[in-house]
């Protein structure tokens, strides 16, 4: 079985209209997450590695975490033109927030934030903004790399040719996770393994929306149906 599912040629939906609802979704995720950091109440856990040791406190990667992250859900989006594999990436993204306020619940873990010392001015004080907005408490699993790695599968498997810059988007938001003591390497690996959750729960959406639609369906309304003849391409599971 391939790992990334075949994507068929099709009609893109409006690019305002994707953008739209993929906010919604944020709006969504992010509410759920700001009410389970405000209720549940969590200790700093000990759970620091030699990575952790290694990676300064730097607040000027407090600039990499904003944008990469939001170039991520940005590029996704940009990506994600065929309507049933942004519906069901309307799906997964809170699907993965459920699961994560699961174990937030279950495992409730506070991030490890350094004292910042004065004066707050530059990325320092927008670090400082950072720490008063997002609550310490939802910190296992990384939320930040587990959207960026569900972000990257998607932009691998709808777009190769956005593939370097997928993973370059997700390897800048772990580094600046890190780098702000935001999160363990812990809980960053974690996150990883949550996005990866939620691709395969990506896949398994598309997949049966696929064969759910009948023959007439499966044609566009904007768009003609490919030529019969024409070989689609099948991607092989990476090693």
């Amino acid at each position: 079985m391939s790992f990334f599912p075949e994507v068929p040629e099709s009609a893109a939906w409006p690019a305002p209209y994707r953008f739209s609802l993929a906010l919604l979704c944020t709006a969504a995720c992010e509410a759920l997450y700001a009410l389970v950091g405000e209720l549940v109440q969590a200790p700093v856990r000990p759970w620091g590695t030699a990575v952790d040791a290694l990676i300064p406190f730097t607040p000027a990667a407090i600039w990499v975490y904003v944008t990469f992250y939001a170039a991520s859900f940005a590029v996704t989006v940009l990506a994600l033109r065929e309507s049933r594999m942004l519906k069901g990436a309307l799906v997964a993204f809170p699907f993965v927030q459920a699961l994560a306020c699961l174990v937030f619940v279950l495992v409730p873990t506070a991030s490890p934030r350094p004292q910042l010392e004065e004066p707050l001015s530059g990325s320092l004080a927008l670090v400082s903004l950072l720490y008063k907005v997002d609550t310490p408490h939802n910190a296992f699993p990384s939320m930040h790399v587990a959207n960026t790695t569900l972000c990257a599968l998607l932009v691998i498997t709808a777009d190769r040719n956005r593939k370097l810059l997928a993973g370059l988007l997700l390897m800048g938001t772990w580094l600046s996770v890190l780098s702000l003591k935001q999160h363990w390497f812990v809980d960053g690996a974690a996150g990883t393994v949550l996005g990866m959750i939620g691709f395969e729960f990506w896949k398994r959406c598309v997949r049966s929306r696929r064969s759910a639609r009948g023959p007439s369906e499966r044609v566009e309304r904007r768009g003609d149906a490919p030529p019969p003849t024409r070989a689609r391409e099948r991607w092989s599971e990476p090693n």
